[in-house]
């Protein structure tokens, strides 16, 4: 029997005890079991095609490879890179010709040399120490000379190694552990948990600054991606929220997942331009030009084409990639005339939607509102979110999807994976602000070690400046 006569069999059930007079708690028991049937049902019928269960939670996943007729290694037209010599080799060491090699009977004169260079790196720990003057009075009073302002104790870690173990930590996610392991094994330097942990608040204090200006900044840009992932902070379900675009990222952990959580995140009450996301309701509360992820259309058109066997799911699904594809040939944006016909061929589809998917409401016997089959729901959002959905035809800003939202946010999964969850609030939101400002150096070409080193200094300024 197929998951569809499944369905049908289950309904038909349901019709048949609703006109039988049964006591409350056999009623009761007859519904939970038949609510647990449909639960398993729709958890065998999603996977990460047709719904939002990521690949790694898919177990009937089938990983795939596309077989070619290439050859392997590069191919033709391939541009290569290779190491260039650089003009300023740290070291020159010069070469002699062994002159038992070559014939003594005839006179020679030098000519350029011939290069060849081995580029290496050396792991080495670099102890500086500054020697402030002291002068003594004729009454025994003592003056010394100052020292830097980010030298305030006898012995302490450097700007270098804070800058390297926040970086392992937040951005390539290594454990604490294997992080202590690295420093003892590189450099003999004996690092603890709660030293890397210090380095990173002390550098979540300082970007408190960047924070205030990324802000600022997003409220003003032209289009932001937004979105947010469950996150596990010891024990208790929080919401990493992200705001970005190519730009900038920008991560805020919060206990909520709607709009008081957007409300405090200070952005979206003042934002009044194109804001791409996955249809969730807390965005259309705020006054802006809503676009839609079309990604996540295409999952879910693709789970009513296979589950229940709706043929228009599979033509607007075709429909969209096809737009897609024409979109971006034309450089983003295809002419109104052209548009006009678009939207036409679409209502089409939708048409033949409503025919095939009519309302059709099941009487339940209990209060509320009366639930509908997925394809309908779908149906109705196409409907009366045609303009979110399409404007990606009629502006090269628009996108077609809400990737980049969910690709700044993929990261933090690996992050749970490796650590299993956040201890305190306070670690997770370190973690949201150091991560937001390296992927925001990263996406704007900034080396992220230097960019460390000059926080660490007291040099977030020109950062800002550079960036913002």
């Amino acid at each position: 029997m197929t998951k569809n006569q499944i369905k049908i069999k289950l309904s038909e059930i349901k019709l048949k005890v609703n006109n039988y007079k049964l006591q409350p708690e056999v009623r009761a028991l007859f519904d939970a079991l038949i609510l647990l049937f449909e639960i398993l049902l729709l958890k065998s019928s999603a996977n990460s095609k047709n719904s939002s269960v990521p690949p790694s939670q898919d177990p009937n996943r089938v990983k795939t490879r596309k077989s070619t007729n290439r050859k392997t290694g590069g191919q033709l037209g391939h541009k290569g890179f290779t190491l260039e010599l650089d003009p300023n080799p740290t070291e020159i060491i010069p070469l002699a010709i062994d002159r038992r090699k070559i014939p003594n009977n005839t006179t020679y004169k030098k000519a350029k040399p011939e290069i060849r260079q081995v580029k290496d790196f050396s792991v080495e720990i670099t102890v500086t120490e500054y020697q402030a003057e002291v002068l003594i009075d004729e009454n025994g009073k003592r003056y010394v000379a100052d020292f830097p302002e980010n030298v305030t104790k006898a012995i302490q870690y450097g700007s270098g190694i804070k800058a390297n173990a926040v970086y392992m930590a937040n951005f390539q996610m290594v454990s604490l552990d294997r992080i202590e392991e690295n420093f003892s094994d590189q450099l003999n330097v004996k690092l603890s948990d709660s030293s890397v942990f210090n380095f990173s608040k002390e550098l979540y204090l300082k970007l408190a600054k960047w924070d205030d200006n990324i802000k600022l900044k997003l409220i003003t840009e032209e289009l932001l991606h937004a979105d947010e992932t469950g996150i596990n902070v010891n024990g208790d379900k929080f919401w990493l929220h992200a705001l970005c675009n190519k730009q900038f990222t920008w991560f805020e952990v919060h206990k909520n997942r709607g709009k008081d959580a957007m409300d405090q995140m200070g952005v979206l009450p003042y934002f009044k331009g194109y804001l791409c996301h996955d249809h969730w309701k807390a965005y259309f509360m705020y006054f802006c030009h809503h676009i839609l992820c079309n990604a996540h259309h295409l999952r879910e058109l693709t789970y009513i084409e296979e589950e229940e066997n709706q043929k228009w799911a599979m033509i607007m699904k075709k429909f969209l990639l096809d737009l897609n594809k024409e979109v971006y040939k034309k450089g983003g944006k295809i002419g109104n005339k052209r548009q006009a016909e678009v939207i036409k061929r679409y209502r089409e589809i939708l048409e033949k939607g409503e025919k095939e998917c009519p309302i059709n409401l099941i009487k339940s016997g209990k209060r509320g509102k009366t639930k509908q089959s997925k394809s309908r729901n779908l149906l109705d959002r196409f409907k009366e979110y045609e303009t979110e959905i399409l404007s990606f035809m009629k502006n090269p800003l628009i996108p077609f999807t809400n990737n980049q939202g969910e690709n700044d946010l993929r990261m933090t999964k690996v992050k749970l994976k490796v650590a299993g969850c956040f201890r305190s609030t306070l670690g997770a939101q370190i973690f949201a602000r150091i991560r937001g400002f390296i992927n925001t150096c990263k996406k704007n070409n900034i080396n992220v070690s230097w960019a460390l080193k000059e926080v660490f200094d007291g040099n977030l300024g020109d950062i800002i400046k550079k960036v913002l």
